[in-house]
């Protein structure tokens, strides 16, 4: 029997970047990386410093990519492919146009995933001003005319990010 070949992303070094700056969602990012990860794959999960504990506004967004394309580009010896790891995708084009590596919104992934699948989806996400830049983001990736809703829930985002499963 032959064996398979390897995997392309064996021992790739993967770079988690939470845009925001509360350690506890940092930490629970890479946990849920490293279980999502090819087992040869090296996860560093690291906050972009923003000073921003919870994304909750466009404003926040901008300011918290900045300081992720800044990460970015201060490590880009450090990592083969990152992950943008809020779902405003702060900083994912001018990541992208900064640095050489693969650059991977949450966002935007899971849009495309959506749409991978067929038929029209709903993003559910906490009340507030980001449900409409959540709707830009969609009619940026091509997803405007398969995206049913973005539906807002009544709790505050640092709650949410506090104890998702609540």
């Amino acid at each position: 029997m032959v064996p398979p070949p390897p995997c392309p992303l064996d021992g790739i070094r993967l770079l988690v970047v939470n845009p925001n700056s509360t350690e506890a969602v940092t930490e629970r990012l890479g946990r849920t990386a490293v279980s999502a990860a090819a087992p040869a794959t090296r996860v560093e999960t690291v906050s972009a410093g923003s000073g921003i504990a919870v994304i909750e506004t466009p404003e926040q967004s901008r300011v918290a990519g900045d300081a992720v394309v800044r990460l970015l580009v201060s490590r880009t010896s450090d990592f083969d492919a990152a992950i943008i790891a809020a779902y405003s995708d702060p900083g994912l084009q001018e990541a992208r146009a900064s640095v050489s590596q693969p650059v991977v919104g949450i966002a935007e992934a899971s849009i495309q995933e959506a749409v991978a699948l067929g038929g029209r989806f709903v993003v559910l996400m906490p009340d507030g001003p980001l449900i409409d830049y959540v709707r830009q983001l969609a009619k940026a990736a091509g997803a405007a005319t398969q995206l049913a809703a973005v539906r807002g829930f009544e709790a505050p985002l640092s709650i949410v990010a506090a104890d998702p499963m609540r």
